[in-house]
């Protein structure tokens, strides 16, 4: 869901089915709006979104998974109950969060999955769910469009079978995801979506635009993430776009059907984490987003509200130019994520000072570097 669903509605006109099915959303936004507008005049930002991964298991091999880092196996044991994701999620749309986007890991491994949607208020938000959808068939995805999810988030790596395949670790993968989009296409109350890692590869050799054609036949749309060098990626910032495959991949997002990192086609875009988005892992532990792998607190041991704003002032020190602090600024990211791979624990903003950036400005020319940037 775009930061702004009014404007979706007049790009893609297929989720005016969204605001039918759902006109309680339609209030939510509003509320956000005002929020909004209050909150600003006191120096405090808004939420519009929030994610929740409620697990980091997950049946794929892929590459570039940014989960591994993160995932702690004693404390997958007591990952967050559907106790604690209400709370969360209440004083989070007291923030004004409208949209939540659960994620993984790979949440459907969760038999009771549908039981956790109903967890964030279904008839008042917009619910999307990731997935790599091995798992599910569309009487599973009938059953979540029931618990209120309205859109299908798939990953798709590649225009090329083989390739996608291969690097998830799931064969024949690729042809099943083409088909449950082409029966989501047909199944009313739910959209489906693509979601893929804008890599300088993909750009460079077309496989982002035929992803972008392969959505549209389906009636679906698409988001890329920007590559960030952290979990199987950790260190490795030679994945981080140059400016030209940046550029290529803007070009790409003006379809109507594509998104940019949460943006709607190109319209004016920061990056949203810790400013209108925030992320939470099944352990409790609030990110500004999976890729920025430092914990502000945790939701077992504090509102979230006092995270958020604790987060808030971090982020905010990094300036607001750059579209993804994760995904662009690569100074700022050896600076203050943690690059190893093995890590299991996650470091935390509030206790450690004197090594992270909450208080440690970061000068806008320093966030807004990229490799291959002047």
């Amino acid at each position: 869901m775009p930061k702004n669903p009014f404007q979706i509605v007049l790009q893609n006109p297929g989720f005016i089915g969204t605001l039918w099915r759902k006109p309680r959303l339609v209030n939510s936004v509003l509320k956000q709006r005002w929020l909004r507008w209050n909150r600003s005049k006191q120096g405090l930002q808004t939420l519009a979104g929030i994610e929740f991964a409620l697990t980091y298991a997950c049946q794929a091999t892929c590459e570039h998974c940014s989960a591994t880092s993160l995932l702690d196996t004693v404390r997958e044991r007591n990952r967050l109950k559907q106790d604690d994701l209400r709370t969360a999620a209440d004083d989070a749309f007291a923030l004004g969060a409208y949209e939540v986007n659960i994620t993984g890991g790979e949440p459907t491994l969760l038999k009771d999955l549908e039981e956790y949607v109903t967890c964030f208020r279904p008839e008042r938000t917009f619910i999307g769910l990731n997935t790599n959808a091995d798992l599910i068939d569309i009487d599973r995805v009938k059953r979540l469009r029931d618990a209120g999810v309205d859109m299908l988030k798939i990953s798709l790596d590649s225009p090329d079978g083989a390739v996608h395949d291969g690097n998830r670790g799931l064969p024949g993968n690729h042809a099943h995801v083409l088909a449950l989009l082409d029966e989501v296409k047909r199944t009313r109350g739910i959209r489906g979506h693509i979601c893929s890692v804008g890599t300088g590869d993909l750009v460079r050799s077309g496989g982002a635009a035929r992803l972008v054609e392969l959505a549209e036949q389906r009636n679906a749309t698409i988001g890329f993430t920007l590559p960030a060098a952290v979990g199987r990626w950790g260190g490795q910032y030679e994945v981080m776009l140059t400016d030209d495959d940046l550029e290529g991949l803007r070009s790409i997002c003006r379809a109507p059907n594509a998104f940019f990192q949460g943006s709607v086609g190109m319209s004016t875009f920061a990056c949203p984490a810790a400013r209108t988005e925030i992320y939470v892992s099944p352990y409790g532990d609030v990110l500004p987003c999976p890729f920025i792998q430092r914990s502000f607190g945790n939701v077992r041991d504090e509102p979230l509200s006092a995270v958020y704003e604790r987060m808030g002032e971090a982020v905010n020190l990094a300036g607001s130019s750059s579209l993804c602090l994760a995904g662009q600024a690569q100074k700022w990211m050896k600076q203050n994520v943690p690059a190893s791979r093995e890590r299991l624990d996650m470091p935390s903003c509030s206790t450690e000072h004197d090594e992270t950036f909450c208080r440690k400005p970061v000068r806008a020319d320093e966030v807004g570097e990229r490799v291959g940037g002047s």
